[in-house]
């Protein structure tokens, strides 16, 4: 895994081909997770969570995986990362395990998983910023502390998305996040936020890119309508 750029592929490869085999035995997903969790306890963190977010990505780029070797993969690798230094590609790996989770899983993690996704959709990379936009979206919408979680997610998205630094995908996917915020939210969960979520869209009408300036007119028009 350590040997190069074309040895990472290689191995992404290999391990994404051995949890989706059909005929795969049940403890394929736990050797795959505990190699993951190798690389990242000997300095490959990188290399591990692009593997993580290669195997869990949706079609055409992931592994095509049943639910069933996705939610092995998830259970056998998530309390290994969990327990992990926090960094930049643990929080994306941990973002990638979370495609497909259920809600309850989600909001049961939402501890370890929103940190890592509002750091993840502020770091855009990997592709992951729409899965951390999903999560925080989730983590909005129910739990055990709804209020922290609908703050945690109006905060991280008006971040990424006003930021000018941020890769545009990342920004776009804030926007949107931002809108369904302000759609499903419960009128008095979302009441605090909306002058931020007004405020970050609106700033991102000035923005000099035409098709994020379409998206916040049309998530701004989606979420305030009631108003």
């Amino acid at each position: 895994l350590a040997e190069s750029r074309v040895g990472d592929q290689s191995w992404s490869a290999c391990a994404r081909a051995a949890v989706a085999r059909r005929d795969a035995p049940p403890g394929t997903a736990a050797v795959v997770a505990e190699a993951v969790a190798a690389a990242f306890a000997s300095g490959n963190a990188d290399a591990a969570a692009a593997c993580v977010a290669q195997i869990t990505a949706p079609a055409p780029r992931g592994a095509l995986l049943a639910r069933f070797w996705r939610q092995r993969f998830r259970v056998a690798l998530t309390p290994i990362l969990s327990a992990a230094p926090p960094s930049a590609a643990r929080d994306r790996a941990l973002v990638a395990l979370a495609r497909g989770a259920p809600p309850a899983v989600i909001v049961e993690e939402a501890t370890t998983l929103g940190a890592a996704a509002a750091r993840a959709l502020g770091a855009g990379r990997d592709g992951n910023q729409a899965a951390a936009a999903a999560v925080l979206l989730t983590l909005a919408r129910g739990g055990a502390s709804t209020e922290a979680a609908a703050s945690g997610a109006v905060k991280a998205c008006a971040a990424a998305a006003c930021d000018s630094n941020a890769p545009p995908a990342a920004r776009a996917d804030a926007v949107r996040c931002l809108g369904a915020l302000a759609a499903e939210l419960p009128h008095a969960r979302f009441y605090p936020h909306r002058k931020a979520v007004g405020a970050a869209l609106s700033s991102v009408l000035s923005d000099e890119r035409r098709c994020l300036r379409a998206l916040a007119a049309r998530s701004g028009d989606r979420g305030f309508t009631q108003y």
